[in-house]
């Protein structure tokens, strides 16, 4: 009886052992998907976003950037997008105060703006502001626009960042572009 119990510990034991040895040999993961990485001297900013995806600079204005999500197929219509721009501020303020006037500025550029002030949420190791608001422009399509605002007190700098996405692509982009913001480093 002895060696019947010394001999199935013996086995288990062996069994356990080659299961863990199974786990150290595993392949590692491989990438999830090319990234470019974006280090912007101008922005004070920088993050990864999708290798396939689109950047560009707007001429004239140093502070601003576009993210553009390339078309999925020929029934797409529109190009998702990321507006990510940046400000210094005179002076300090709280991050609170900053996403309010964020707010407060898109209202004033278009009074009839609905916009939901949707509170914080951590993104990797930042804690981001979010609003949200709809439009439909002339041409009849619904869109949805998700904001993200984040304030960095140690040097006055607001950083911003708009995805702005057809309604129907709205919840998948949205999570597409808080993948990005894990990335995101202020300077």
């Amino acid at each position: 009886m002895k060696k019947i119990f010394i001999l199935s510990l013996l086995i288990i034991t062996s069994f356990i052992a080659c299961k863990n040895d199974s786990k150290i040999n595993e392949k590692p993961n491989e990438p999830k998907a090319d990234i470019t990485h974006l280090k912007s001297d101008s922005l004070k900013i920088e993050f990864d976003f999708p290798k396939n995806w689109q950047a560009v600079k707007t001429p004239n204005q140093f502070n601003l950037i576009t993210l553009k999500q390339p078309l999925v197929d020929s029934l797409d219509a529109y190009q998702e997008n990321i507006l990510v721009w940046t400000e210094q501020l005179p002076m300090n303020i709280s991050d609170s105060i900053y996403h309010l006037t964020t707010i407060a500025q898109l209202k004033i550029s278009t009074p009839n703006l609905t916009i939901e002030n949707k509170g914080t949420k951590q993104i990797g190791d930042k804690i981001f502001y979010q609003y949200a608001f709809e439009f439909t422009p002339a041409d009849s399509n619904h869109y949805i626009v998700n904001g993200y605002t984040y304030f960095n007190t140690k040097d006055s700098m607001g950083y911003n960042f708009n995805g702005t996405a057809d309604k129907k692509n709205a919840v998948l982009f949205q999570k597409e572009m808080e993948t990005i913001l894990i990335s995101f480093k202020s300077k």
